[in-house]
C-alpha cells in the first residue's frame, strides 16, 4: 500500500480544501516540516483516519466532531479522500476511499444545527463503488494489517516506540500479543488450566465418594480385623488428602473381614436350619394335641346335645298334626274366596249394563246440538278473519311509513347533530392553529437566543481536551522533573563514589610509584651482591666486577618477600582501577549523559508548558512557583470549565429541542391546514345531507293512514283480538263436540260388553260353587270347622312349625354325626395335657428366632461390607487413571505456564522471543549503522530470563567499547532514540512479514532527533535514505533545522488564522 494523493477539507486545523501529492517528490525519503502546531502529523491521523475512521495515537484519540475543523463555517462538509495503490502481482491497483466524519452541520430549514452520521465510500480499481457497510472490512483486507499494527508499522511515534523500549517484559507481551496474534498460547495455557481443575474436581469427587463408602462399612467387635479397619477408617475420615497406601491397606484388611463375615453367615445359616427343625418337631406336637383334645370337647359336647333333642321329639310330632289340618282349612278358605269373588263380579256388571243404558240417549242428543254450534262457530270465524285481513294489511302498510318516517328524523336529528360538530371542531382547528403559531413564536426566539450554543459547547470541547491536554502536560513535566532530580542525585552520588575511589587509587598508586622506584633503584645493589669473580654478570656478561654498585643504607634491609609483597600490591592497584575505577568511570558518564538528557527534556517540557499554559489558561505572567501556580490555576479552571460545560451542555439540550419542536411544530400547523380545510367540505356537505333528509321526511308526513303508531297499533290489536276470540270459540265447540262423540261411542261399546261378560260371569260362579263343595267334602271339614282353624291359626304359625321340625331333624343329625367322628379321632388315645407341649414349642420357636436374628446380623453386615469392597475397587481403578491423566496435564501446565523451579517464563514469552529475535536481527543492522558499530540490542539470556520474575522480552544492550552487556535505560538521550528509531523499524519490518502478502510502501517517524548529535543524527538519515532507495515512501516529522538541509524534499506545513497549509519544496 503506497499513498499517491491525500485531500482535506474541514479536517482538524486544515480548513479549506488541502491537497497533498506524494508522486510529487523526487525521492521517497522527504520531510515534514513546520512549527510546533502547524498540522504536521494530522497529515498522518487523516491517512489513518480515511482507513480505519479513528485518527489517533494511543494517547490522545480522536474521531468524530472532534475532526471538525473550527477554522472554516460551519456549513463546509468536512471529508478526508485517500487515493493508494496497492500491488496484484506484477499489476498495480488503485484504490479511493473517502470519509466523512461525525459533524455539525445547519438546518435546512430555518436556524440550528444538527449533528451529521459518519459517511464512507470505496472507488474500486475498475471504478465502481463498494457497498458502504462492507467497506470498512474491505479496505482491512486491502491493507492486511489493523489499525494497531498499522500504527507500528507506518507511523513511528518518539513517545511510543522509546516506550517500547524500555518497556517490561509483560508490557512488551500484551504489545506483542496484540501484533503478532500470540494470544493463541495463553488461550491454549488457560485451557490446561481448566482441564487442570477439572481433573482435581474429579479427584476431589472420587475421594469424597470412597470417603462416603469407607463411613458406610460395619466393623463388629471381636473379629481379628476390626481394631485395624476401624483405625484406618478414623485416618482416612479426618484426612484432608488423599492417602492411596492408607485406602489400599483399608482394603486389603476389608477384604479379608468379608472373607471372615461370609464364614460366619454360612455357620449362622446350620444353626438356624437345625433350630427350625427342632421348632417344626415341637410345633407338630402341640398341634396334634391340640387337635386331639378338640376331638374330646367335641365328643362331650354332641353328646349332652343329643340328650336334649330327644325330650323335645313328642311336642315337635303333635304341632306337625296341628299344622296339616291348619293347612287344609287355609285351602278351603281360598276355595271359599274365590267364590265370593265371582259373586261380586256378576253384581258389578249387571249394575253397570243398566247404567249405561240409561244414560245413552241423552249422550245422542248432546252430540247432535254440539254438532251446529261448530258449525255456527266456525261461520262467526271466517267473517271475523276476513275483517282482520284488511285491517292487518293498511296496518302493515302504515307501520312502514312510520319507520321510514322515524329513520328520516332520526337521520335529520344525526345531520344536524353533524353540522354543529364540524363547525365546532373547525372552530377548535383554528384555535389550536393560532396557539400554535404562538407556541411557534416563543421558540423562535428563544432558538435565536441559543442558536450559538452548539458552536460555543464544541469550543468548550476543544478547549477542555485543550486543558485536558495541559494537565497531562503538567504531570509529564512534575514527572520529568522528578526524574531529573532523582537522576541527579543519582549522578552526584556516582561522583562522590568516583571521587573517593579516584582518590583511594591515587594514594595506593603514589605509594605504588614510590616502592616500585625504590625498588627499581634497589634491583642493581641486589644484584651486585650476588656477583661472584670469575663468573658472568646477569646484566652485561663481564666476568670481572671492577666497580659493583653499592646499595644503599636505607635499602639494605630490602628481602625478596619485600619486593614480592610490593609486586602483589601492584596488582592489587591496577586491579582496582581495572575493576572499580573504570567501572564507577562508566557510570558516572552515562549517569551525566542521562542527567544531560533529562536536564534538556525537563527545560523544553517546561518551556512547551509555560508556552501552553499561557495559550490554554490565559496567565498574564508567570510566576517563580511555576509548578505551584499551575495547580492552583487547574483547581480553578476545573471548576469554572465544569460548570461551563453543563451550562452550555442544558443550553445545547434546550437548543436541540427546540429545534425538535419547532420541526414537529411547523409540520402540526401543516397537518392543522388540512384538517382545517376537511372541516369545511365536512361542514358544507353536511348542511347539504341535511336539506336532503328534511325533504323526505315531509314528502312521507302526507302518504300516512293514521296519526300515528300507536294508533295502528291499536287497530290491529282491536282486529286482532276480535279474530282470536272467533278462533277460541270454534275451538270451544269442536273441543265439546268430540268430547259428546267419545262418551256416546264409550257408552255404546260397554253395554255390548257387558251384555257379553254376564252370562260367563253366571256360569264361573257355578262352576267355583261346586268346587267349595268338593273340597269341603274332600278335607272333612264342616263349614263352621274351617273358619274356626282359620280365624285362630294363621299360615306363618304353620311355617314355623314345620321350620321347627326341620331344625330339630337336622341338629339330631348333626350331634349323631359329631359323635361319630370324634369317637373315631380319638380311637384308643388318652386325653392329652396341652400346657407341657406348648411351652416346649414357644422355647423351640424362641431360639429359632434368636438363630435367624443372628444370621440376619451377619448378613447384612457382610452385604454392607462386601458392597463397600465392590465399590472401592473401581474407584482406586478410576482414580489412578484420573491421576496419570492429572499428572499429564498438570506437568503441561506448569510447563507452559512457566511455573517450575528457575524458570518462570512462559510458552507465549518464549513463542514472542522467536518474534523479537527477528527484530533484533533487523533492528541491530540499523542501530550498529547509526552508532558506528558502538552498540547492539539484545535479549536477556534466556538461562536467566526466567530465573525469579519473567524477563524474557528484556532488553539489553552491548557495548563493543566495554565489551559488557547493561540495561538499555542507561543510555543516554540520542542513544535511547537510535535504539528505539532501529526497535521500531525493525519491528515493522517484522509485522509486514508476519502479515502475509503486505505490501505497505510507506512510513511516517514523528520527532526525535532533536536529540541526536550530528555525528548519529547523519547515520540515522543515511539508515532512513537506505530504506528509501527501495519503493517505500518514508516521511519525517521534525523541526529540526539540520535537517532541513540533510533531507531536500520537504512538505512545509504553515498555520494562520485560516488554519493549516502544505507546500512542496522540491530540490
Amino acid at each position: 500500500m503506497r499513498p499517491l494523493k491525500l485531500v482535506m477539507q474541514a479536517f482538524g486545523s486544515y480548513g479549506n480544501r488541502t491537497e497533498i501529492d506524494f508522486e510529487k517528490p523526487d525521492q521517497n525519503l522527504f520531510l515534514i516540516t513546520g512549527n510546533t502546531g502547524s498540522g504536521k502529523t494530522t497529515i498522518f491521523d487523516a491517512i489513518v483516519f480515511a482507513l480505519y475512521g479513528e485518527a489517533s495515537s494511543n494517547a490522545n484519540k480522536k474521531n468524530g466532531a472532534e475532526l471538525q475543523s473550527q477554522f472554516v463555517e460551519i456549513g463546509t462538509e468536512p471529508f478526508v479522500s485517500l487515493t493508494f495503490s496497492e500491488k496484484n502481482g506484477t499489476e498495480i491497483d488503485f484504490y479511493t476511499v473517502k470519509r466523512i466524519p461525525r459533524h455539525v452541520r445547519p438546518l435546512k430549514r430555518g436556524s440550528g444545527e444538527k449533528m451529521v452520521s459518519e459517511e464512507v465510500s470505496l472507488t474500486m480499481p475498475d471504478g465502481s463503488e463498494y457497498p458502504a457497510k462492507e467497506t470498512d472490512a474491505k479496505l482491512m483486507e486491502i491493507v492486511g494489517l489493523t489499525k494497531e499494527q498499522f500504527m507500528q508499522v507506518a507511523m513511528i511515534a518518539q513517545g511510543e516506540f522509546m516506550e517500547l523500549l524500555r518497556a517490561k517484559s509483560d508490557d512488551k507481551k500484551m504489545i506483542f500479543r496484540k501484533l503478532f496474534h500470540t494470544g493463541l498460547y495463553e488461550e491454549i495455557k488457560n485451557e490446561f488450566a481448566v482441564r487442570k481443575k477439572e481433573k482435581q474436581a474429579e479427584i476431589d469427587q472420587i475421594r469424597m465418594r470412597c470417603i462416603a463408602e469407607i463411613s458406610r462399612t460395619e466393623l463388629p467387635e471381636g473379629l481379628e480385623q476390626t481394631a485395624f479397619l476401624k483405625e484406618k477408617k478414623k485416618e482416612l475420615e479426618k484426612s484432608k488428602d488423599f492417602s492411596v497406601t492408607v485406602l489400599e491397606q483399608f482394603l486389603e484388611k476389608l477384604e479379608l473381614l468379608c472373607e471372615e463375615l461370609s464364614k460366619r453367615t454360612k455357620e449362622a445359616k446350620k444353626t438356624v436350619e437345625k433350630r427350625s427343625q427342632e421348632r417344626d418337631h415341637a410345633r407338630d406336637a402341640a398341634a396334634k394335641a391340640s387337635q386331639l383334645l378338640k376331638s374330646f370337647v367335641q365328643l362331650e359336647d354332641a353328646e349332652k346335645t343329643l340328650q336334649s333333642l330327644k325330650g323335645q321329639e313328642e311336642a315337635i310330632t303333635e304341632q306337625q298334626e296341628l299344622a296339616v289340618r291348619v293347612e287344609d282349612a287355609w285351602e278351603v278358605q281360598a276355595v271359599y274366596q274365590r267364590l265370593l269373588d265371582c259373586k261380586k263380579m256378576l253384581e258389578k256388571l249387571r249394575s253397570d249394563l243398566q247404567e249405561q243404558t240409561e244414560q245413552l240417549p241423552n249422550l245422542m242428543e248432546d252430540t247432535k246440538l254440539c254438532i251446529q254450534n261448530t258449525k255456527d262457530a266456525k261461520h262467526q270465524q271466517e267473517e271475523e278473519v276476513a275483517a282482520f285481513t284488511k285491517v292487518e294489511e293498511k296496518v302493515k302498510k302504515a307501520m312502514e311509513v312510520f319507520t321510514k318516517m322515524e329513520a328520516a328524523g332520526q337521520d335529520v336529528i344525526q345531520k344536524e347533530k353533524a353540522v354543529q360538530n364540524a363547525e365546532e371542531k373547525e372552530r377548535a382547528l383554528k384555535a389550536k392553529k393560532e396557539q400554535l403559531e404562538k407556541q411557534q413564536e416563543a421558540w423562535r426566539e428563544r432558538s435565536q437566543q441559543l442558536a450559538q450554543s452548539e458552536k460555543n459547547l464544541a469550543l468548550w470541547q476543544a478547549k477542555q481536551k485543550d486543558f485536558g491536554l495541559l494537565e497531562t502536560e503538567f504531570s509529564r513535566a512534575e514527572q520529568t522533573e522528578k526524574e531529573y532530580k532523582t537522576q541527579k542525585q543519582t549522578t552526584e552520588k556516582r561522583r562522590l563514589a568516583y571521587r573517593a575511589a579516584s582518590l583511594e587509587f591515587e594514594e595506593k598508586n603514589a605509594v605504588y610509584e614510590q616502592k616500585r622506584k625504590i625498588f627499581l633503584n634497589a634491583q642493581a645493589g641486589f644484584l651486585a651482591q650476588e656477583l661472584k669473580e670469575g663468573c658472568p654478570c646477569p646484566v652485561c656478561g663481564s666476568t670481572e666486577h671492577p666497580s659493583p654498585c653499592k646499595l644503599e643504607k636505607e635499602h639494605q634491609n630490602l628481602t625478596k618477600e619485600m619486593i614480592e609483597e610490593l609486586a602483589r600490591r601492584s596488582n592489587d592497584v591496577f586491579q582496582m582501577k581495572e575493576g572499580t575505577l573504570y567501572p564507577l568511570l562508566h557510570a558516572l558518564e552515562a549517569a551525566g549523559s542521562l542527567l544531560e538528557e533529562k536536564q534538556k527534556n525537563a527545560g523544553e517540557s517546561f518551556e512547551h508548558l509555560r508556552s501552553r499554559a499561557k495559550e490554554v489558561l490565559d496567565l498574564e505572567e508567570i510566576r517563580a512557583d511555576f509548578l505551584e501556580q499551575m495547580k492552583g490555576e487547574f483547581l480553578h479552571q476545573s471548576k469554572k470549565m465544569e460548570a461551563e460545560g453543563r451550562q452550555l451542555q442544558k443550553e445545547v439540550n434546550e437548543y436541540q429541542m427546540l429545534l425538535s419542536a419547532l420541526t414537529k411544530a411547523e409540520k402540526q400547523k401543516e397537518q392543522f391546514q388540512e384538517k382545517l380545510e376537511q372541516s369545511a367540505k365536512e361542514t358544507a356537505d353536511a348542511k347539504t345531507a341535511l336539506e336532503r333528509s328534511r325533504v323526505m321526511l315531509e314528502s312521507l308526513e302526507g302518504s300516512k293512514d293514521y296519526q300515528n303508531q300507536q294508533e295502528a297499533q291499536a287497530a290491529y290489536a282491536k282486529a286482532d283480538t276480535a279474530k282470536k276470540e272467533k278462533d277460541v270459540l270454534v275451538m270451544r265447540a269442536e273441543e265439546r263436540l268430540q268430547k259428546a262423540q267419545e262418551q256416546e261411542n264409550r257408552a255404546q261399546t260397554l253395554i255390548a260388553k257387558y251384555k257379553k261378560e254376564i252370562p260367563q260371569q253366571m256360569e264361573e260362579q257355578k262352576i267355583r260353587q261346586q268346587a267349595y263343595l268338593e273340597i269341603l267334602e274332600e278335607k272333612h271339614f264342616p263349614e263352621t270347622a274351617w273358619m274356626e282353624l282359620t280365624g285362630t291359626y294363621t299360615k306363618t304359625q304353620v311355617q314355623k312349625w314345620k321350620q321347627d321340625a326341620q331344625n330339630h331333624g337336622r341338629q339330631k343329625a348333626a350331634a349323631e354325626s359329631l359323635i361319630n367322628s370324634a369317637r373315631a379321632a380319638i380311637g384308643e388315645q388318652p386325653k392329652p395335657v396341652l400346657e407341657e407341649l406348648e411351652k416346649t414349642s414357644e422355647a423351640a420357636e424362641a431360639a429359632w428366632k434368636e438363630s435367624q436374628r443372628v444370621l440376619e446380623q451377619w448378613q447384612e453386615i457382610w452385604r454392607i461390607d462386601q458392597k463397600v469392597c465392590q465399590a472401592l475397587k473401581p474407584q482406586m481403578e478410576e482414580r489412578s487413571e484420573v491421576m496419570h491423566q492429572y499428572e499429564k496435564i498438570n506437568g503441561l501446565y506448569q510447563l507452559l505456564s512457566g511455573n517450575r523451579k528457575n524458570s518462570r517464563m512462559d510458552i507465549e514469552t518464549y513463542v514472542q522471543r522467536h518474534y523479537l529475535e527477528q527484530i533484533l536481527e533487523a533492528a541491530n543492522q540499523r542501530f550498529q549503522d547509526m552508532s558506528a558499530g558502538q552498540f547492539e540490542l539484545r535479549m536477556c539470556d534466556i538461562d536467566k530470563a526466567g530465573t525469579g520474575k519473567n524477563r524474557g522480552l528484556d532488553l539489553m544492550v552491548y557495548s563493543a567499547v566495554t565489551g559488557k552487556v547493561r540495561e538499555v535505560r542507561t543510555l543516554s538521550g540520542g542513544e535511547s532514540f537510535m535504539a528505539a528509531l532501529s526497535l521500531a523499524l525493525g519491528m515493522a519490518d517484522q509485522i509486514q512479514e508476519s502479515s502475509a502478502a503486505i505490501n505497505l510502501d510507506m512510513m511516517f517517524i514523528d520527532e526525535g532527533f532533536g536529540s541526536l548529535d550530528e555525528h548519529s543524527r547523519d547515520q540515522a538519515v543515511k539508515v532512513l535514505q537506505n530504506m528509501a532507495e527501495g519503493e517505500k515512501l518514508i516521511g519525517i516529522i521534525s523541526h529540526v533545522t539540520e535537517l532541513k538541509q540533510e533531507i531536500e524534499d520537504q512538505l512545509i506545513v504553515t498555520k494562520d488564522d485560516q488554519g493549516s497549509h502544505t507546500r512542496w519544496q522540491i530540490s
